[in-house]
């Protein structure tokens, strides 16, 4: 046996708008497909070699963006919702950790949960909740964390890290992250073992998304 390769996925449209729905359902309005140019087929099929980020998709993007940010700083209780707390540092903490592994599908490291948590409660302080929600939604929902996923990470038997092999298993089946099919990123060492990785499967191909899209592709 080899290592696999390496690989690294931008998020097809599809899997920006469940990803999104799925983590902002209550700020999610309008798909990325009534805004972004569809990206190259390979052999008339959703799935390109390479999809990217370029100068025809870039704005359109952000636009979306920054749509679904302006919404949160209306009303950010649905995402951040401390008022029983009185927007306490701790709560906030640990609200906003919660929010950045499921917006990164569980693939986040410690260090960086603590430079978005810390952007946000620094934000928080000088400009207020409201704003400090929608910064936080538009720097994630920006970042490359957010918009590819990857397989890279693998352990001592080339088996790739826990959250890396769950998003594999539902994007590549579902196109959409792990809440979406009744799993959590939060837990996502539970795809790892034996017996659950046929549950696992079980689950992201249960979905009308995954029927539909296994449909499309024969």
């Amino acid at each position: 046996t080899t290592r696999p390769k390496k690989r690294i996925f931008r998020l097809t449209r599809a899997q920006i708008d469940q990803t999104t729905q799925t983590l902002l359902p209550t700020y999610y309005t309008t798909s990325i497909t009534a805004t972004m140019a569809r990206d190259p087929l390979q052999t008339n099929y959703e799935y390109a070699d390479i999809i990217n980020i370029n100068s025809s998709n870039f704005t359109p993007l952000a636009n979306w963006i920054a749509a679904i940010a302006d919404r949160v700083r209306l009303s950010p209780t649905a995402v951040i919702n401390c008022t029983a707390q009185n927007n306490s540092l701790t709560c906030l903490q640990t609200q906003a950790r919660a929010f950045l592994i499921k917006a990164f599908r569980g693939d986040i490291s410690e260090a960086n949960i603590t430079r978005f948590t810390t952007f946000f409660t620094t934000s928080f302080t000088s400009e207020g909740i409201n704003n400090a929600t929608a910064d936080l939604v538009d720097v994630v929902l920006s970042s490359p964390q957010y918009l590819f996923r990857y397989e890279i990470q693998t352990d001592a038997n080339a088996v790739l890290t826990a959250p890396e092999l769950l998003q594999s298993l539902t994007y590549t089946l579902a196109d959409a992250p792990a809440e979406k099919v009744r799993l959590s990123s939060a837990a996502a060492a539970a795809a790892r073992s034996a017996a659950q990785l046929k549950p696992t499967i079980r689950a992201s191909s249960a979905p009308a998304e995954a029927r539909a899209k296994l449909a499309a592709f024969f």
